[in-house]
């Protein structure tokens, strides 16, 4: 079995529990009232405005009670954390959408509906700076030679700039990351470096909104969820890889699963990797975690100093409740959208619940990030009598994109959306586990989502667990290798994946190279937490 660094998978590596810092802002000093039916949205805004102003961050309290958010909130300063009195006693109650607050980014002409909302975007949005490739001032080397999973040391072209114990961040491009995933040659939006804006194509946008942090990180995250739009699961056609293959190839196995096109499969920057550097000799750096993915010396793998602008911040203890609402055709969402986060490192979402949404937390661009005790309900069916057969209350309640090493744990998506769990466009080392769907399924969204662990998950009425989607053209649906104890998908869902537990039907062992076992009675129920484990125990030794 292809055993992948896991362990590693959690805030700041699971060296540090998550951040308690003491109060700083409290929303009542401010004027927040809390009594669920005075407007309370200037006197939030104003203490999160407080907090990004301060160098130090800090946290924003809100007392019990219900709070009434009819705009939205963008935490940009690191250390920044909003924080409840618990989930049963604090609510943050929003009655509109984001298509209300925001003109002309959702319009039905003749039944057909177009919406910014529809993956992304948040009435909560934490937003940092983007890190790229493009630029030059973190760039510490180029790495000078190939490299393959596992290995610690990377060969570059010079070791001045490195230092031991820097935190560094690798990236490999070629021909195959020159996508712009949203499907448009607009310039980039203000701000966002290396990024092309979509999302509002055929959208009668004004440019207040085009300028408004909330719109521009909605823009720059969805560009990785496109799906096909008579919601099918995309198809494509599979290729020959006709000698090496290239950083997409790779990602689905040498070309083994259908891996898109020769350039484009993915976008910029979606093979990343994040390590610290542990040694530094004559013409190599030693890293303190093994590469996850190959380095050929023809590509262009870049070595650069961490520097995430937003970090350490996030949100705790209450209850994101939208004012109940119908759920309409696949796309059409409105907006009921309760937190993004883009751009960030180490940040942490705990004990929250979210209600009536249509996408509840989306993480991109996110990495080394924790997500624990979210549940995500309705108050009653978002469906009506038409609906019945599909039941969809929603889009997505969890999703990661273009993010690695993040533990989403201890969520229960108690109603079904159409897709419950996503990973996506390079999402790669994320950890699912102890966590339960009234009948989950897990979305393998196209463009190289690989090594994604699913562990110790319950699937409820398991009808669908592996119903996925994604943009045609893009790829699989997931790349090599990704575990999980569930019955098996067919063999179009990618290469070199690993299933542990009872199955039926193991039809893609020699053609997909599965690796499929039976639990028994040594093997862990819940793979991350061992892998925890046994970390812990080998650095006590």
């Amino acid at each position: 079995m292809n055993t992948l660094l896991w362990a590693l998978t959690l805030l700041a590596d699971g060296q540090e529990p998550l951040p308690s810092q003491p109060v700083k802002f409290n929303v009542k000093d401010f004027g927040a009232k809390g009594d669920g039916v005075a407007r309370d949205t200037q006197a939030l805004q104003a203490a999160v405005a407080a907090a990004n102003a301060d160098p130090e961050g800090g946290v924003v309290y809100l007392p019990a009670g219900t709070y009434l958010l009819d705009s939205t909130l963008v935490v940009e300063r690191a250390n920044v954390v909003l924080r409840g009195d618990g989930a049963n006693a604090t609510t943050i109650y929003i009655p509109n959408s984001l298509s209300d607050v925001f003109t002309g980014t959702w319009v039905n002409v003749s039944g057909k509906v177009k919406s910014s909302w529809d993956s992304s975007g948040g009435f909560i949005t934490f937003k940092g700076r983007k890190q790229t490739s493009l630029l030059v001032g973190p760039l510490l080397a180029n790495i000078a030679g190939n490299v393959e999973p596992g290995d610690f040391r990377l060969p570059v072209d010079s070791t001045a700039k490195f230092q031991a114990g820097q935190p560094v961040r690798i990236w490999v491009n070629d021909e195959s990351t020159t996508g712009v995933s949203s499907g448009t040659d607009k310039a980039p939006a203000a701000g966002l470096p290396g990024e092309a804006a979509g999302g509002d194509e055929g959208l009668p946008v004004p440019d207040w909104v085009k300028q408004d942090p909330t719109y521009q990180a909605a823009l720059a995250a969805g560009q990785g969820m496109e799906e096909p739009e008579d919601g099918s699961d995309g198809g494509g056609g599979s290729r020959d890889g006709g000698g090496e293959a290239g950083g997409g190839g790779k990602v689905y196995g040498d070309n083994m699963a259908d891996s898109g096109p020769d350039s484009g499969i993915l976008s910029r920057d979606q093979i990343a990797f994040t390590a610290r550097v542990a040694a530094i000799g004559e013409g190599w750096v030693e890293l303190d975690r093994p590469m996850s993915f190959a380095v050929r010396e023809w590509w262009k793998g870049v070595v650069h100093v961490e520097q995430p602008s937003l970090q350490d911040a996030g949100m705790e203890k209450l209850t994101i409740r939208f004012k109940h609402s119908m759920f309409g055709d696949h796309f059409s969402d409105r907006g009921y959208n309760a937190i993004q986060a883009v751009s960030g490192v180490n940040l942490f979402f705990s004990e929250i619940n979210i209600i009536n949404c249509d996408n509840g937390i989306n993480l991109f661009f996110v990495d080394h990030s924790t997500v624990q005790d979210v549940t995500i309900d309705v108050t009653s069916p978002r469906w009506g009598r038409d609906r019945a057969k599909d039941a969809f209350n929603g889009h997505h309640p969890i999703t990661v994109t273009m993010g690695h090493s993040n533990l989403i744990t201890r969520f229960s998506i108690n109603a079904k959306w159409i897709h419950d769990l996503s990973v996506a466009y390079g999402a790669s080392l994320n950890a699912f586990t102890a966590g339960r769907g009234l009948d989950l399924n897990v979305d393998h969204h196209r463009a190289g989502p690989w090594a994604n662990l699913f562990t110790n998950i319950n699937v409820g009425c398991g009808s669908r667990p592996f119903f996925s989607s994604g943009r045609q053209g893009k790829g699989a649906h997931d790349g090599k290798p990704s575990r999980r104890p569930l019955e098996l998908p067919g063999c179009d869902l990618g290469p070199l994946l690993n299933f542990v537990g009872a199955f039926v039907k193991p039809n893609c062992r020699t053609k997909m190279k599965w690796l499929v076992e039976a639990l028994n009675a040594s093997s862990p129920a819940d793979l991350h937490r061992a892998q925890v484990a046994a970390r812990r125990a080998a650095s006590v030794r």
